[in-house]
């Protein structure tokens, strides 16, 4: 607590300054539009170019594994079933197809620029000025990290509050020119922690009008992510500054933005030899736990993001030897620590699975070698959920919150096993899905449902957090492996899981354009399937009862996916 008071006390006296200084916040100085000299200093953020508009017709590339890719194929499989027994289903169902292709050009549709920046808040008196939050609302959070670890601090990327303390000295009270990095790496971790403030109503509440403050710590981080510095620079600083954009993208539901942020991350990671243990055994920084914390959660996206839209991941684990992330002595941090390795390791398989099963030299492998793969990466994953099982919650902090978080795991296991299974025994014009898919998508879309009514029952929790970190999160392709079982064996329950799914996605849609659009596709699957039922049409696939299996002609519907048509 000593290192705090000498930081409150000098933090007092910057706030007398600032009083004097704040009628001219204008840069006085070559250097004050890339360093913060002094800690009223202000930061100029209007360097950053204008983006230009997409070019129009350009729609991100959705591949194989990917919830689109599925989704085009299903609709197709569909419109099969119509063609074949048109005469029985009415125009109800081309209605509902029609609207279904629609949705489906939706998702296909070029991104704006909105869709690669931040959403906007509005801006400050300062206008483009960077400044400092107030000394005193530092100094309370930076003592509040010391009495309780807060759930951010004990998430994946950072972990320990004498990090906070020290990137607070060294914006505050630099001995050396401060880059633009330490300045938004700074105000994006208390960005994450005044949210967890205002979301758990604590005492700093009561305090503060944390709202404003909340805005303006916002502004200074989007505004410090959108220089050339952070992205092209390889730093501890800009790494931390980039992972705290990735994960603000994820939480804004800004999939292309967060994208952009891991491959930028990344990048960084492998320049700064963060992927191999030698960088760690000669490190000199004292940093090696924070070091080896990002690189790890940078991985955990990346890989999860490969899997979701369908592209190799940056980071290959041919090239990685770096260890895990210690584990906390502290009882209360541990099983944190332990869920953080175990989803380092799902992700890992994750990673696997598309190279070995969707990439596009193994669409091409034979059945055998996609048959051995399956199998050995569904080991591993019993393996990685009986170590998940073993992590001991009785003692953890942030309890609530931490088996909150289980239930979001279940959602993350059953869809990349979803994920995995799908790719069972398929080759370039024929694809099998097994009872065993079935049976895991189901009981992802259950965990889904399950995890939804954890979140609204937290009582801090939000439909759009659900949203944001599990819905868009986890694949969505069970939802499209349903809808095909439902419809291949007149399934009835399968169409009322389908509607139980929708209901939730209902709630959600008004959260983002990315949870409207899943609405409306997924809200048409299900129309359509239980009008196919209803009319008896099982003509999708051949679908063995027996069995509880279906196999699909996809060779030339494939094609049609990669180019990026909808029908």
């Amino acid at each position: 607590m000593e290192r705090v008071d000498v930081l409150e006390k000098r933090l007092g006296e910057v706030e007398n300054k600032r009083l004097v200084e704040a009628e001219d916040p204008q840069p006085r100085g070559a250097d004050y539009r890339t360093t913060l000299e002094s800690p009223m200093g202000g930061l100029r953020a209007d360097v950053v170019p204008s983006m230009a508009e997409p070019t129009a017709g350009t729609s991100p590339y959705q591949g194989h594994s990917s919830f689109d890719d599925l989704s085009i194929q299903a609709a197709e499989f569909a419109k099969q079933a119509t063609d074949i027994e048109r005469h029985q289903d009415g125009p109800d169902v081309e209605t509902t197809l029609d609207t279904l292709r629609l949705a489906l050009r939706d998702t296909k549709s070029t991104p704006s620029t909105a869709d690669y920046e931040f959403n906007r808040v509005q801006a400050t008196s300062h206008g483009s000025i960077i400044l400092p939050l107030p000394a005193n609302l530092i100094i309370a959070i930076l003592q509040h990290i010391k009495k309780q670890h807060p759930v951010f601090l004990s998430s994946y990327a950072i972990n320990d509050p004498a990090l906070v303390e020290d990137l607070s000295r060294q914006v505050y009270f630099p001995t050396n020119a401060v880059t633009i990095g330490h300045i938004t790496a700074l105000h994006a971790v208390l960005y994450f922690l005044l949210r967890e403030h205002i979301t758990l109503s604590t005492a700093l509440c009561k305090d503060y009008d944390l709202k404003p403050l909340l805005d303006k710590c916002e502004q200074n981080v989007n505004s410090g992510l959108e220089t050339y510095d952070v992205f092209a620079v390889p730093s501890f600083e800009n790494l931390l500054a980039l992972t705290m954009g990735m994960i603000k993208a994820q939480e804004e539901t800004k999939p292309l933005l967060c994208t952009t942020f891991i491959s930028a991350a990344a990048s960084q990671c492998q320049r700064l030899g963060y992927h191999r243990e030698i960088t760690y055994r000669n490190d000199q920084t004292g940093r090696r736990e924070h070091m080896r914390r990002l690189f790890w959660t940078v991985y955990v996206f990346d890989k999860n993001m490969s899997l979701l839209q369908g592209h190799s991941s940056h980071m290959q684990d041919f090239e990685i030897d770096a260890k895990y992330p210690a584990l906390s002595p502290i009882v209360g941090v541990r099983p944190w620590d332990e869920s953080f390795i175990v989803a380092i390791k799902l992700a890992r398989i994750q990673g696997q699975i598309y190279n070995n099963l969707y990439s596009t030299m193994a669409i091409k492998s034979s059945s055998p070698d996609r048959e051995q793969h399956i199998n050995t990466l569904q080991a591993n994953m019993h393996e990685v959920r009986a170590e998940f099982q073993q992590i001991d919650p009785s003692l953890v902090n942030h309890r609530q919150i931490f088996v909150l978080s289980r239930k979001h795991w279940d959602v993350m296991y059953y869809s990349t096993l979803t994920s995995l299974l799908r790719g069972s025994l398929m080759t370039g014009s024929v694809a099998r899905i097994s009872t065993q898919c079935f049976h895991a998508a189901r009981l992802c879309l259950q965990s889904h449902m399950q995890c939804f009514s954890g979140y609204l029952d937290s009582g801090f929790l939000e439909d759009k957090d659900y949203a944001n970190w599990v819905l868009h999160c986890s694949s969505f392709s069970s939802f499209v492996v349903i809808f095909l079982h439902a419809v291949a064996g007149s399934r009835m329950d399968d169409v009322e899981l389908l509607d139980d799914m929708v209901g939730i996605l209902h709630k959600c849609q008004a959260s983002s354009k990315t949870s409207e659009r899943l609405f409306q596709v997924c809200g048409t699957f299900a129309k359509l399937a239980r009008q196919l039922v209803e009319a008896r049409n099982s003509c999708v696939g051949t679908y063995s009862r027996q069995q509880d299996s279906l196999q699909l002609d996809i060779g030339v519907h494939r094609s049609e996916a990669m180019a990026g048509e909808t029908m």
